[in-house]
C-alpha cells in the first residue's frame, strides 16, 4: 500500500509544528507526500466546513510560542509562508483512532504537542503512531524514544538515525530533524518499502504491548 515516503499532519498550533510546516513547503517535500497542514485564513471550496469547525485550532500564521530560535530559524520563520495543503487521501475525522491513508506511507513523522520540554510527554499521538504499524519519526523533546524504549517499546535505529532524540538543544535538535527527514525523501520508495518490512516485528510488538497497556489500565480503572 505505501505510495508515499512519509506522512505528516499539522493542525494546532504550536511553533515547533510551524517550523516543521515550514521547512516543508521550503524544501518543496509536500507534493509527493502525505501531508496536511492547516492554517487561519481563506478556505479552498473543498474545505470550508472543516475550517469553519477548527478555525480556533489551527496554525495562526503570525504567533510565536517557541524558544529563542537561531538565525537559520527566525530565516524559515520570517521567509516562508505558512499555505494550506492536504493531499487527497487523507480524510477529515479528526479524533478518530484509525486512518487507512497511514498505511499509505513508509514513515509517520509525528509533532508532539510539545518540543522544548525538560523531559518526554506522550499524547495520542505517539498512542496513534505505536498502533499504526509503521515506523516514526518524534518531533518532542529530547530522549522521547530512549523514554518509550525504557518502557518495553522498540524504535528503528536500524533504518532511521536516531542520534536527532539525544540533542538536549532545540534549535540543534530541530535541524538535525530537518536533515533527517531530507534523507528519507532522497531514498527511493522501494528501500523505504523493505525497511518497512525489516521492521514487521518491532511494529507488531509495540502493537501487542500498547494493547496490553490498553488493557491493564482499564482493569485497574474499572
Amino acid at each position: 500500500k505505501i505510495e508515499h515516503k512519509f506522512l505528516h499532519m499539522n493542525l494546532t498550533h504550536r511553533m515547533h509544528r510551524q517550523l516543521f510546516s515550514k521547512f516543508l513547503i521550503r524544501e518543496s517535500l509536500i507534493e509527493g507526500n502525505c501531508v496536511a497542514i492547516n492554517k487561519v485564513g481563506p478556505a479552498t471550496d473543498n474545505r470550508k466546513a472543516y475550517e469553519k469547525n477548527w478555525e480556533g485550532a489551527c496554525i495562526p500564521t503570525k504567533n510565536n510560542d517557541g524558544w529563542f530560535y537561531n538565525k537559520r530559524l527566525l530565516d524559515l520563520y520570517r521567509d516562508t509562508p505558512v499555505v494550506a495543503h492536504k493531499n487527497q487521501s487523507i480524510d477529515d475525522n479528526i479524533g478518530g483512532y484509525h486512518h487507512d491513508f497511514i498505511y499509505n506511507s513508509a514513515i509517520y513523522i509525528i509533532s508532539e504537542t510539545v518540543f522544548d520540554h525538560p523531559y518526554p510527554i506522550f499524547s495520542e499521538k505517539v498512542i496513534s503512531a505505536l498502533l499504526s504499524n509503521r515506523p516514526f519519526l518524534l518531533i518532542g523533546p529530547a530522549n522521547s524514544l530512549k523514554a518509550l524504549k525504557e518502557r518495553g517499546y522498540k524504535t528503528w535505529d536500524n533504518i532511521i538515525d536516531e542520534s536527532y532524540d539525544n540533542i538536549s538543544d532545540p534549535n540543534q535538535r530541530m535541524e538535525e530533524i530537518f536533515d533527517l527527514v531530507r534523507k528519507i525523501n532522497e531514498k527511493p520508495l522501494d528501500e523505504l518499502r523493505q525497511n518497512v518490512l525489516q521492521s514487521k516485528d518491532k511494529l507488531v510488538h509495540n502493537q501487542k504491548l500498547m494493547l496490553e497497556n490498553f488493557l491493564k489500565y482499564t482493569k485497574e480503572t474499572q
